[in-house]
């Protein structure tokens, strides 16, 4: 069972009574998935490849924790703001249902939200079906599965939005096996994101090889992570 609730930015989050967590930060669900998965995550890994150069060649993302498709959303409107070509797919254990999404969406202030994300939710039974779908010339995926028996992209990816639920709520996302498996998804010089800055964690991406970086956080949270796979 999930429900709706409010965030102090005006945008809304859902609240999982499984796992006890909500999907997005209190202090902000929306501020939250653009400063972590977009600003430090896809923007980010956009500026440093220069992309501009490549157009060809869409920038791959894997999110492990797709839930509400906010990550996706705002990920979307930046790739058609700047003109630049994703393909996005996100691993969900438990996709909320259809009807939910879209009294979730209508929750939110238009003025707040990307527009594509009405577009996501539209085309979500689809997506869950395992089929891929465009929104303009993005290409968006969902894997109804448990990520930890996922096969993995046939692309690698060039960033990873890791937004599992808590290492408390989610242990078995976190540990030596399951990271080790999502780092092998990235490709040289890919960046993972994440709200989680546990020493724990750290020290398990650092143990693979990668090398973990703490940043600022969103509102309510001092810090945040980045991950670089070297090149």
């Amino acid at each position: 069972m999930m429900e709706i609730i409010p965030t102090r930015d005006g945008s809304y989050t859902l609240q999982s009574s499984r796992f006890d967590a909500s999907y997005h930060s209190a202090h902000g669900a929306l501020t939250e998935a653009r400063h972590v998965f977009l600003e430090a995550g896809l923007q980010y890994m956009v500026e440093k490849m220069d992309h501009h150069q490549t157009w060809a060649e869409p920038l791959y993302i894997v999110e492990v924790g797709a839930g509400t498709l906010m990550n996706a959303a705002v990920a979307v409107d930046h790739a058609q703001k700047h003109r630049y070509k994703i393909s996005y797919m996100g691993l969900e254990l438990e996709p909320p249902d259809q009807r939910l999404l879209l009294e979730y969406w209508k929750s939110h202030p238009t003025a707040l939200i990307p527009t594509c994300w009405y577009d996501l939710i539209v085309k979500y039974p689809n997506l869950t079906n395992g089929d891929p779908q465009c929104i303009g010339s993005q290409q968006i995926q969902i894997f109804p599965v448990d990520a930890k028996h996922w096969g993995g992209p046939s692309n690698k990816a060039h960033v990873i939005f890791f937004d599992a639920f808590s290492p408390e709520a989610q242990p078995e996302l976190w540990d030596d096996q399951f990271l080790a498996k999502v780092v092998d998804w990235m490709r040289p010089g890919a960046c993972l994101v994440t709200y989680c800055v546990k020493g724990a964690v750290r020290r398990r991406f650092m143990a693979l090889g990668c090398r973990a970086e703490k940043l600022p956080g969103p509102p309510g949270k001092r810090e945040m992570l980045r991950v670089h796979k070297p090149r």
